[in-house]
């Protein structure tokens, strides 16, 4: 049971905002309310005088109303345009209409009670039954619906239905003998008879309705009238005015009102008032709603106007465009450009923004000489001011200001300047270090520059791209965006702790050849490079170093300059840093002979051997990183490392030179050789099982793509094999800056076989893929292979087949963009209001728990390492001890200090590592009490901090890798013909907990034998009669029976009961059974086809939802491969294992084996799709998604249906999707939101519940 949270009686200091909204209640307005709100009838249809172009009085555009422009006063408060807030005016309706968002409320409503005396339909007896009527909603409606005859009044009822705008009631006569007769009649229900009977409804009926305010409300008898401020007038001189389409709709609601009116009195005839109170309910429905099927198409006007709800809805309605996202000012945007010379932590900002940013700077005595100067060079020179606030609230602008006097205690709007703090942002931010907080250095340029070792967490290259600034505007802002969102603070993300901000491309190719074996300098050259890391804020000092060769001269390598570099940047924390990792791959040969090792190794600073590639200083890899490592010392320590390693690689590279050439993919003799004995022996492999005289199957097909797929790869490790060790491609591939085998391959040697859903190009003329080829031709030429390479030049069908590849991958891009964004969407409204609580509990805005610990042990994936036990370990096994446990003893005292932990899924990790170790190492008391000791202070400090917004931090861990998936890509379970759908349509159907997947696979493993497997599949495949039955002979006889003869392979006696059952007849003898039909004739023969063909579709084994079963071979034991989602009935299958049994449908789990089995799938299926395209994200992520999904005992997928049911907040719901049906049911059901989630909350400028702001600071 979790703690109960405890709440604090004394008041808090709430001086942010003078008034907060804590809370919104929803419901429909009466008559009364609207009369009270309106300070004007409307009753003109003119919206301006002509004269004096003046907004015509009781008009829509009534000056009692506001006004929208600002040459004229607001007639019922006199402020003007600024100041005036707008007025709510009304028009009477002389007859009422249906309210087009209550229209399902009214029919449903309708359909409850009585059409004569208007109570509801529900007996007496069955209200006593229901009198919790909100656990029996849906019984009651529905035994609402079945009623016929009133229980009070006795008269007749029947299904009340609408079409398009009226409603009908559709009545079934009795006859004299109590039986329903089958036409029907249909009975209309006018406004003016709904509104009475919903005025009679009686009060204690209106329980069993759900009603909790009058539904008299439901209709429209008052229409009200919005203020002018937001349906704007704009003058247009001559041409007149242009009005918004609200202004033009109300006048002709007003016009056709007064025609109605005036009609009544004058004795209208009944049709011509019908068409005009149609006429009128169709404009009052097209002011709410424009884009409903029904009423688009039957307007007047050509353009569909924009009504209130095309105003509220859609991504750029009121919620999305104008409440959840809001323009903001002190902001920039240009194009950015990279920059080595810049900290990683430093953006390069244009003076001509800088002039235009301002920060409001208050005077004080230590820097009123600095703001005189600014205020003197004013807004054109720069560093300049560009306005002076003064106490009083006067404000002057300095360009044109004659006394530019300023004192202590006033407030200057200066320039931006350097060293101020601004947050950097690009678009699309999928994850939170698409936002993060710079130094700004002025430049004299047009675009933002920034360190490369930043691109990859804004996802950012230079082709064009353009970044956002953000100035924060006080000196709390900036502190925290420095702390919280500074570079230094978020090099490593959270969804993996693996560091994202590290060097890069050119930084990485530079640092590999600088620290090849061959790379030698001067000790002049040495020591001008190491100028080079050098400046203001990151002096190199005093360093002793020798030559690596003494004689016959002095000789530094570059491995030394690095060395250095690592000892500057570590020196002022006295620590050192012990490496030893896998390079990426083994490096070129030199033409000495001698080859790097595939190690990188650094001892205590000292550089021993291995060279600097990605694996090293890259983001490929946490654990063997040396980014990572000095991360661990300090973080400005690895703010140091990465700026002296970007300057010196790129300064290094271009003194010595990095291109790419013709001569660099100039085809070599050996390379040719190489390739076309590659090309041919595969090739060859091809024929032989195209020319095999064995119908062409998919496992045929499955063999060939494996070879012709081969040869790219086999040519790929040929060039770099005998290419030469300066090859530029070959550099940068070994080293992992850029490219990869398959790159070189294609540009040197043979661009290979081009791929299209996963298979060979399929034919786009009659059998056969171009006119160029004959038909059936399957040889790798004619399904598009490419010989050539991109250097050899394609040849014109080659390049065709390309061509369809590449378009195959933009459409894909394209798609796949759109599909991640939404996924994206949906996750972060599902889960952005979970946070970390002060009892460690993970709940959601209502303060409903959703995990009792968050990720089970309550750490920040942030911090966490796998590794931390052993590491921790390490750091106390120094001490010595000749005192060694007892196995019991060590046990009880184990027992003893794991206590300390608290909790659960920690105690049990390290009891099984120490347990471990006691049995391999040397653990003495002394050890385990160092070991807890230091332990428990590492987890204090990795700890997950309470007001974490764990919520969102997963939605962005498991939606923007997405971005990173291909959006077709298919995994062979180990046979041809099976395959099982990954990438972005995988991860949807888990997130949506789709019913029906794509491929739901059945996996059953550890089978001993073949044939075990073989039985195992011959109960659970289906088997129907044609699979069994040679022949059906048909004898049709004179009386009208049917004698059907069967020849079938095995058992025919039990086939034969099959069929007999489910024509329901007797079985006439041991292989025949007889069918008898009604006057038999010339067309009975057409009968006997008939039913010949349901016999042999009749199943007479198997499980009906498999469709297909195969048998895989394991290393030592058989597994079942099953295509189907029967998985209750395959776990209860003869020679099935139950516990070792899985499927991939999420749902299914979620029937046969428990919500528990459900979250747990749910969390393994996204980790192995994931996995499958190497993408790691933290479990603790993936548990918090689950247990959301899994939280209220059924599986809910994150999709709109699934989020209203996990959320109650309205205004939430309605800045999701279907605006309008949310606020209408809102109202309806008279609603409350309490406002306490973070899409509310930033709706209504309230603080979010939040980080920062998940608590408050008492008085």
């Amino acid at each position: 049971m979790a703690p109960k949270l405890k709440s604090d009686t004394r008041k808090f200091d709430n001086t942010v905002c003078d008034t907060v909204i804590s809370r919104i209640e929803f419901r429909i307005l009466t008559e009364e309310e609207i009369s009270k709100l309106s300070v004007v009838d409307i009753t003109s249809k003119t919206l301006h005088d002509i004269k004096t172009r003046q907004p015509s009085p009781n008009g829509p555009l009534d000056l009692k109303l506001g006004t929208s422009t600002s040459a004229n006063i607001c007639s019922t408060c006199h402020g003007d345009i600024q100041n005036c807030p707008g007025h709510w005016g009304r028009i009477k309706l002389v007859v009422p209409v249906f309210h087009i968002g209550f229209l399902s409320h009214t029919v449903n409503l309708l359909n409850m009670i009585c059409k004569s005396c208007s109570k509801c339909l529900l007996p007496l007896e069955k209200r006593l039954i229901y009198h919790d009527v909100t656990k029996f909603k849906t019984k009651i409606k529905d035994n609402c619906k079945l009623i016929k005859i009133c229980s009070f009044c006795n008269s007749q009822n029947g299904i009340v239905k609408k079409i398009n705008f009226r409603i009908y009631h559709e009545i079934k006569p009795i006859t004299s003998k109590n039986e329903t007769t089958t036409t029907s009649v249909f009975e209309e229900l006018s406004p003016y008879i709904v509104y009475s009977l919903f005025e009679n409804i009686p009060i204690e009926d209106m329980k069993y309705l759900f009603l909790k305010q009058s539904p008299v409300n439901l209709l429209i008898k008052q229409l009200a009238v919005p203020p002018s401020c937001i349906r704007p007038s704009v003058d247009l001189a001559e041409k007149g005015f242009n009005e918004d389409d609200i202004t033009v709709k109300l006048s002709e609601i007003v016009n056709v009102n007064t025609i109605i009116e005036q009609g009544i009195r004058g004795g209208m005839a009944l049709n011509t008032m019908n068409d005009d109170w149609d006429f009128l309910q169709l404009q009052i429905s097209l002011l709410f709603n424009s884009d409903l099927p029904t009423v688009s198409n039957i307007g007047t006007n050509a353009t569909p106007i924009k009504g209130y709800i095309q105003r509220l809805k859609g991504k750029f309605g009121r919620f999305r465009m104008h409440l959840s996202g809001k323009r903001v000012d002190f902001s920039g945007r240009t194009v950015i450009s990279p920059d080595p010379n810049l900290s990683i932590d430093q953006i390069g900002v244009p003076k001509e923004i800088a002039k235009e940013m301002t920060f409001p700077e208050k005077v004080t005595d230590f820097n009123i000489d600095f703001m005189r100067k600014l205020i003197e060079n004013g807004p054109d020179n720069y560093p300049g001011a560009n306005y002076i606030l003064y106490p009083d609230g006067k404000k002057i602008f300095l360009k044109y200001a004659r006394k530019k006097k300023v004192s202590v205690g006033d407030i200057v709007e200066r320039h931006l300047l350097d060293n101020d703090i601004l947050l950097f942002n690009r678009q699309p931010s999928l994850h939170r270090i698409s936002i993060m907080a710079h130094r700004v250095k002025i430049h004299n340029n047009q675009t933002f520059r920034f360190n490369v070792c930043d691109c990859t967490p804004y996802n950012a290259d230079f082709d064009g791209d353009e970044m956002n600034i953000h100035f924060p505007q006080n000196y709390e802002a900036k502190a925290e965006a420095e702390i919280l969102m500074g570079i230094s603070n978020n090099i490593c993300t959270p969804r993996n702790n693996e560091p994202l901000v590290s060097p890069t491309q050119d930084f990485i190719t530079g640092s590999f050849i600088l620290t090849s074996k061959d790379r030698f300098f001067t000790k002049k050259k040495f020591f001008q490079l190491l100028c080079y890391i050098q400046s203001s804020t990151e002096l190199i000092g005093r360093i002793d170093i020798k030559p690596a060769i003494i004689a016959p001269v002095e000789l530094y390598t570059g491995k030394q300059l690095i060395e250095v570099i690592v000892q500057v940047c570590s020196s002022k924390y006295n620590k050192t840093i012990t490496l030893k990792c896998k390079n990426r791959a083994p490096t070129p040969k030199y033409n000495t002979g001698a080859s790097e090792p595939r190690e990188f190794y650094m001892l205590k600073n000292h550089y021993i051997y291995g060279v600097l590639d990605k694996s090293v200083i890259g983001s490929d890899n946490r654990k063997g990183s040396l980014i990572y490592q000095m991360m661990k010392i300090s973080n400005k320590a690895v703010v140091q490392l990465m700026n002296s390693i970007a300057k010196l690689s790129v300064r290094f590279l271009m003194e010595r030179g990095f291109s790419i050439g013709l001569d660099d993919v100039y085809l070599t003799e050996n390379v040719t050789e190489g390739k076309n004995e590659i090309v041919s022996e595969n090739v060859n492999e091809v024929f032989k099982i195209l020319d095999s005289n064995k119908e062409y199957s998919d496992t045929d097909e499955l063999k060939i793509s494996s070879y012709l797929n081969k040869i790219r790869e086999l040519c790929g490790t040929t060039c770099i094999a005998n290419l030469s060790t300066k090859n530029a491609p070959i550099v940068m591939q070994e080293c992992g800056s850029k490219g990869s085998k398959i790159n070189v391959s294609q540009m040197i040697a043979c661009v290979g076989q081009q791929i299209i859903s996963g298979k060979r190009i399929s034919d786009g003329m009659i059998d056969r893929t171009l006119p160029h080829f004959n038909k059936y031709d399957n040889s790798p030429s004619a399904r598009g292979f490419v010989f050539n390479s991109f250097f050899t030049g394609l040849t014109s069908y080659e390049y065709f087949f390309h061509t369809v590849s590449g378009r195959e991958g933009l459409v894909d891009t394209a798609v796949k963009t759109a599909e991640t964004g939404y996924m994206q969407r949906r996750l972060m409204k599902a889960l952005e209001d979970l946070s970390v609580y002060y009892d460690s509990t993970v709940r959601n805005s209502h303060k409903n728990i959703i995990q009792f610990v968050y990720g089970e042990d309550g750490l920040n994936p942030l911090f966490y390492e796998s590794e931390m036990y052993e590491n921790i370990f390490n750091s106390v096994r120094e001490y010595n001890c000749d005192e060694k446990f007892e196995k019991n003893f060590f046990k009880f005292y184990l027992e003893s200090l794991i206590e300390e932990l608290g909790n659960e899924k920690l105690k049990t990790d390290v009891k099984e590592y120490l347990e471990t170790k006691y049995t391999n190492d040397h653990v003495c008391k002394q050890v385990l009490v160092n070991y807890f000791n230091e332990l428990k202070k590492y987890l204090k400090n990795i700890s997950i901090e309470p007001g974490t917004a764990v919520g969102a931090i997963s939605a962005q861990s498991i939606g923007e890798p997405g971005t990173q998936m291909t959006l077709k890509t298919f995994h062979f379970a180990g046979v041809a013909s099976m395959n099982i759908t990954l990438g972005v349509p995988r991860l949807k159907e888990i997130i949506n907990a789709n019913t029906k997947i794509a491929t739901p696979i059945i996996n059953i493993v550890g089978i001993q034998s073949e044939s075990e497997a073989v039985d195992i599949r011959k109960r659970i495949e289906k088997v129907f009669i044609k699979d069994v039955c040679k022949s059906i002979e048909a004898q049709i006889q004179p009386s009208g029976c049917i004698k059907l003869i069967f020849q079938v392979v095995g058992d025919i006696n039990s086939i034969i009961s099959v069929v007999c059952r489910k024509f329901n007849v007797k079985q006439d003898s041991f292989d025949s059974f007889c069918h008898f039909i009604d006057n038999p004739n010339e067309n009975s023969i057409f009968t006997v086809e008939k039913i010949k063909r349901q016999i042999l579709d009749i199943q007479i084994s198997g499980y009906k939802n498999i469709n297909n079963v195969f048998i895989k071979k394991e290393s030592d034991s058989y597994s079942l491969i099953v295509e189907g989602i029967d998985f209750f009935e395959v776990l209860g299958t003869r020679g099935v294992n139950p516990y070792t049994t899985v499927t991939n449908s999420i749902l299914s789990i979620a029937d046969v084996l428990g919500i528990e089995a459900a979250r747990n799938a749910i969390i393994n299926e996204i980790e192995y799709t994931m996995g499958s395209h190497g993408i790691k994200i933290d479990q603790r992520h993936l548990m918090l998604l689950a247990d959301t999904m899994t939280n209220n005992g059924s599986v809910l997928g994150i999709t709109r249906y699934g989020i209203g049911k996990m959320k109650e907040s309205t205004l939430m719901l309605a800045s999701f999707e279907k605006t309008a049906d949310i606020i209408f049911n809102a109202a309806y059901e008279c609603k409350k939101d309490p406002i306490s989630g973070t899409s509310e909350s930033i709706i209504l400028g309230k603080k979010v519940g939040l980080g920062t702001g998940c608590m408050e600071i008492l008085e």
